[in-house]
């Protein structure tokens, strides 16, 4: 029996280890191509890189032509593969690159077409390169450009930032524009670009261009002193969340920078300016080493948090009934993966056994994270929310830890006319076989004879007793006719149709009509009814206002598509409460 079971095991997790595969890889390819440099001196030696992400296998159409550049041929591609546990999720990564070289046999600016892949009879292109090519790097001493990351060494998962900076001489003030070559600007292989906030302020004297296209999304900040000389610098910025442990390389950012005349077709692509005066500058290539997610030490409830956060909580309200709903909201902030990991589920920690979680909702941004779970206390000797959990991995020390939101305080009473509410899944079981079945044999009675002068009576006044009984009935109602059956039937019928719901829509025509029983009216008089309104029973103001909050929910979640469910064990609990109020 237990080599069965394990080979069974073993199966189903093979099975769901080749459907995460096959999601896996199921990610549109992704073809990237790039040069080691966007500006070259003549007779420079240059490479030309070709990645395939996301495919197993591909070939790449003959390359271009293009006079005054002499491109190699590609030979075999080295492959690159690489398997990960995220998140409960299997995440696979594939590539292909392809290498080759480039050398100038001319000055001028070029541009390289894009380049075919065909992967399963699918033809992919890359984006169009460009390259300028200068008989001399004039103006080294005049300019310069700096990429800066703010590590260079991450966590696989740990957001990072890459700060470029740029300018020219003081002293050069007629200096108004700059091209900026960053083949990784765009697209940095293994990477997720996260956004950034933009800077609130452009200079208006200086045109900024990231190869052919105008940017806009710089500032000016204090001058950089290099090498005794001050230089007017600009800045801008980028961030990245590595998604593979590896090596992250960004190519020479070249600058080319000067003066140029203005014309009414300015901020057309940069081959229309006409330079009055050109410079170029090159920067130091730059790496960055992706380290995995240690083993040693990860919890199992380990969701994907990388960072140093901080976390904050509130409910609301604090002061409920038992299976009352309460607000729960949890805010992560800090430097981290906030927009990636996974929110801990409060039903699956032991200290929330005593609540019922009915759902969340999340709320997204680079520097905060924001989770309002729906909580329920189940019973009266509640007395707090308990810590919510999650594991992180804090790069800054290298261990996991656990971050916890503080206890809240909230105050339960118990419902009226009831013991409490059950926990899904949890059976009572009685200490007899049937409940309210007593199976002790009890001794034979033996009852005199009953004389023949009373049954005489009775058989007389039968008919009278009858009539008498008939008009009593119609006085105060029949209990056979169908309203009163209906009527008594309610609770039950109530309960039958919720397990038999498939959707809140269901559950809310159920309770509806369970309601209607109740009251001898149609189901339809329920639905968008307000509460305040019947008159059909007497119901006290605190139950008539928790009625008119679950119609409320019920009827969003059947009409308005919201993702928010109904609990049945709530609506019958609720059910209790009327029958035993008056309705």
């Amino acid at each position: 029996m237990t080599k069965t079971r394990g080979f069974v095991l073993r199966v189903v997790f093979g099975a769901w280890l080749l459907a995460a595969f096959a999601a896996a890889q199921g990610a549109e390819p992704r073809v990237t191509a790039k040069l080691s440099t966007g500006v070259a001196k003549l007779g420079e030696a240059l490479v030309l890189q070709l990645s395939v992400e996301n495919a197993a296998d591909a070939t790449v159409d003959a390359l271009p032509v293009v006079p005054g550049l002499a491109i190699g041929r590609f030979g075999g591609p080295s492959r690159q593969s690489s398997t990960t546990f995220a998140g409960g999720r299997v995440v696979q990564y594939q590539a292909l690159t392809w290498s080759t070289q480039v050398r100038p046999e001319k000055t001028g600016e070029f541009t390289i077409p894009a380049i075919t892949v065909r992967i399963g009879g699918r033809a992919v292109q890359s984006a169009p390169l460009s390259l300028t090519v200068v008989a001399d790097l004039q103006g080294e001493d005049l300019g310069f450009v700096q990429v800066i990351p703010s590590s260079k060494k991450v966590i696989d998962g740990q957001p990072f930032t890459v700060e470029v900076r740029f300018g020219w001489d003081v002293r050069r003030s007629r200096f108004n524009y700059a091209i900026l070559s960053l083949p990784w600007w765009t697209q940095l292989e293994g990477t997720v670009e996260n956004p950034v906030a933009q800077p609130s302020r452009t200079p208006n004297d200086v045109y900024v261009f990231i190869d052919t296209e105008r940017f806009e999304h710089f500032e000016e900040v204090e001058p950089t002193v290099i090498g005794g000389a001050t230089f007017r610098t600009f800045r801008m910025t980028k961030s990245f969340t590595p998604t593979r442990a590896g090596k992250l390389e960004f190519s020479t950012s070249s600058l080319e920078f000067g003066r140029v005349v203005a014309r009414d077709d300015f901020f057309a692509l940069r081959q229309s300016l006409e330079r009055a005066e050109q410079f170029f500058a090159r920067g130091e290539p730059l790496a960055i080493d992706v380290i995995p997610l240690p083993e040693e030490g990860r919890p199992f409830d380990f969701g994907g948090a990388v960072g140093t956060f901080v976390v904050k909580a509130g409910a609301e309200p604090r002061d409920v009934t038992a299976g009352d709903s309460i607000k729960f909201k949890v805010e992560w902030s800090g430097a981290g993966n906030l927009e990636f990991f996974e929110a801990p589920d409060p039903s699956h920690q032991d200290a929330f056994r005593g609540f019922r979680v009915y759902g969340k909702t999340e709320t997204k941004a680079v520097d905060r994270r924001v989770v309002v779970y729906d909580l329920a206390p189940l019973e009266p000797s509640i007395q707090a929310i308990p810590p919510l959990e999650m594991p992180v991995f804090d790069p800054e020390k290298m261990m996991y830890r656990r971050l916890a939101t503080p206890p809240i305080t909230i105050h339960v009473r118990p419902l009226t006319d009831a013991k409490s509410l059950d926990v899904p899944g949890e059976t009572k079981r009685s200490s007899e076989d049937l409940v309210d079945v007593d199976a002790k044999a009890t001794p034979r009675r033996s009852f005199a004879p009953v004389p023949g002068e009373f049954l005489l009576g009775a058989f007389v006044l039968a008919p009278a007793l009858v009539l008498g009984l008939r008009a009593r009935v119609r006085r105060r109602g029949d209990p056979n006719a169908p309203a009163e059956r209906r009527r008594r039937r309610a609770r039950k019928n109530l309960e039958r149709e919720l397990a038999r719901a498939a959707d809140a829509r269901g559950r809310m025509e159920a309770f509806c009509e369970f309601l209607g029983a109740r009251s001898k009216e149609p189901r339809e008089a329920w639905i968008g009814r307000r509460v305040d309104a019947a008159s059909a029973a007497p119901i006290e103001t605190e139950l008539a206002h928790e009625l008119e909050r679950e119609l409320a929910l019920l009827e969003r979640s059947a009409w308005s598509g919201e993702a928010q469910d109904v609990d049945s064990g709530r609506v019958l609990a609720l059910a209790d409460r009327l029958i035993a109020g008056g309705l």
